[in-house]
């Protein structure tokens, strides 16, 4: 039945019973098992006599159901208190809110595979420029990260991104923006970079370079976030600036004390 011998022997033996093997050479093997008859027999009266005479309690007992557990005793089997094992309820974890990501592209085919690769993302579609603006100024806290198509119809990704940067005054590392588009022209990325995005990633896009693009962009929020939520660094001691002119004067002032002291 696929379990092993040890195991066996534990089931036995949690039910009061015995299990013995007898083996020859080239003519097979015998297992023998022996249960009680009577499964559960009333409690004697002396209870903790019985209990000096039960085995160690097994492993299974952890999971056995609750109620007297029949053992071998002098006088044949013998039903024994159990003791039952209270566990805690284990706590549920706690989820941590998943990241929010902004997917801003005019075709339906992309939008599908963006979301179906950043499945563990929580993406949010907008369909163009325009109604990827009208998300951004209706939430109380920028997503942690855009994805901007470049070549869309009434604004292109370009303008979008500068309208964020400079008029919605979000920045690169409050909310990272990265540039998709099938063009790999060094011009492409230049303008990019210029208009305000953090990473450029070109299209036909591999599932795991894209996650690694988007993880990245994640870490660069997260520590932004966590800098903001630490305490404001001491001001550092100020340090004067080498001049050696200043030293020459300095010594002489300092041999002309000594002169006068003299």
């Amino acid at each position: 039945i696929g379990l092993g011998l040890s195991i066996a022997h534990e089931v036995v033996r949690g039910h009061g019973g015995t299990i013995k093997v007898e083996s020859e050479l080239e003519v097979g093997t015998t297992f023998t098992v022996r249960l009680p008859a009577v499964m559960c027999l009333p409690m004697k009266a002396n209870t903790e006599k019985a209990k000096s005479t039960t085995e160690q309690p097994s492993l299974l007992d952890s999971f056995a159901e609750p109620g007297p557990r029949v053992v071998p005793g002098p006088e044949g089997p013998m039903a024994v208190p159990r003791e039952i094992k209270v566990f805690d309820k284990p706590k549920a974890p706690e989820t941590a809110r998943r990241p929010v990501i902004l997917s801003a592209d005019d075709d339906e085919v992309n939008q599908q595979v963006v979301t179906g690769i950043l499945s563990d993302y929580d993406v949010h579609i907008a369909m163009d420029g325009i109604e990827a603006l009208a998300f951004l100024e209706k939430c109380d806290e920028p997503p942690d990260l855009m994805l901007l198509d470049i070549m869309m119809p009434n604004m292109s990704g370009y303008e979008v991104c500068k309208i964020v940067r400079e008029k919605l005054g979000i920045g690169p590392a409050q909310m990272p923006i990265l540039m998709l588009s099938a063009s790999s022209m060094d011009s492409s990325i230049i303008e990019a970079y210029d208009s305000g995005a953090n990473d450029y990633v070109s299209k036909p896009f591999d599932k795991q370079v894209l996650n690694a693009h988007v993880r990245a962009a994640l870490r660069l929020r997260a520590d932004h976030m966590a800098a903001r939520s630490e305490p404001a660094p001491r001001s550092p001691a100020r340090c004067a600036t080498y001049a050696p002119e200043a030293m020459d004067d300095a010594d002489a002032a300092d041999d002309g004390v000594r002169r006068r002291r003299a």
